[in-house]
């Protein structure tokens, strides 16, 4: 049934894609946009794009900021939890799901 409704899941059009350059200076920092808005709202969208470079993390120095840390309570007591099974019909389907990717 899981195998039905992915058949029938809405797949994205094909858009083409134009790669735009962002950079400041010497820093190679591509973007790519689809085409199939007006001319005026690509170049509204790559002036927003320009304006705000700044936001987006372009590599994994520029995620420094970002830790993982779970926080417990000091009287928390950890558990470990029971395995679980899957299906064996689904491990099917999971498995020939992942070699078609």
């Amino acid at each position: 049934m899981l195998l039905e409704q992915s058949k029938r899941a809405r797949k994205p059009k094909k858009d083409k894609l134009e790669t735009i350059n962002v950079s400041i200076g010497q820093d190679q920092r591509e973007l790519k946009i689809g085409t199939l808005i007006t001319a005026s709202k690509i170049e509204n969208l790559i002036s927003l794009l320009h304006e705000y470079v700044d936001v987006f993390s372009w590599s994994y120095t520029d995620m420094s900021s970002l830790v993982h840390k779970v926080s417990l309570n000091e009287e928390s007591i950890l558990m470990k939890l029971k395995l679980r099974r899957t299906d064996p019909d689904m491990v099917l389907i999971v498995k020939a799901e992942i070699e078609r990717q």
